[in-house]
C-alpha cells in the first residue's frame, strides 16, 4: 500500500477512526474456493501488518470466517501493535439463543476483552427480539 489512511474524529464518542476498514474473510478461509485449505498465516500477518503500517485500524471479522479471529489474535499480540488503537468488529451468525456465548467465544479467539462493534450477520437476526435484548444487556454490562 502506498497511501496512508487518515483518521476521522468522532467527537460524540471521543474516538478516532479511519475511513477504511480491512475485511478478514480471505485471511481465515479460502472464500469462494472449494476445499478446506487454510490461508497461510504468515501471509495473513504480512497483510495485516501492511494495513496497520498504512494507518488502517478497523478490522472486520466473523466467527464464520474460518481461522480469521485466531489470526487476528496473533496480529494483535505482536509487540509493535498498539491494541488500544485497533478497532475490532466481528459478527454473529447462528442461533440467537446462543448470542451471549458466541460473543464470549469470539473474544476468547481474538484474545481481547471487548469489541468495538458486533454485527448480526443474518437479516432474520436483526428482527429477533431476543437478539436485540441480549445485545442491549451485554452493552449495558460492558
Amino acid at each position: 500500500m502506498s497511501r496512508k489512511a487518515h483518521p476521522i474524529k468522532l467527537k460524540k464518542y471521543g474516538v478516532d477512526i479511519v475511513e477504511l476498514a480491512l475485511g478478514t474473510v480471505q485471511l481465515g478461509m479460502k472464500y469462494g474456493i472449494q476445499g478446506n485449505e487454510q490461508p497461510d498465516v504468515e501471509h495473513a500477518l504480512n497483510i495485516l501488518n501492511e494495513a496497520y503500517a498504512s494507518g488502517i485500524r478497523t478490522l472486520d471479522t466473523s466467527s464464520v470466517y474460518g481461522t480469521a479471529e485466531d489470526v487476528l489474535n496473533q496480529f494483535l499480540h505482536q509487540p509493535h501493535i498498539n491494541k488500544d488503537r485497533v478497532h475490532v468488529i466481528t459478527k454473529f451468525n447462528g442461533n440467537v439463543e446462543n448470542i451471549e456465548q458466541a460473543i464470549y467465544s469470539s473474544l476468547s479467539r481474538l484474545g481481547i476483552r471487548s469489541l468495538d462493534g458486533y454485527l448480526l450477520h443474518d437479516a432474520d437476526q436483526v428482527f429477533n427480539l431476543h437478539a436485540i435484548n441480549s445485545l442491549a444487556e451485554l452493552k449495558k454490562n460492558n
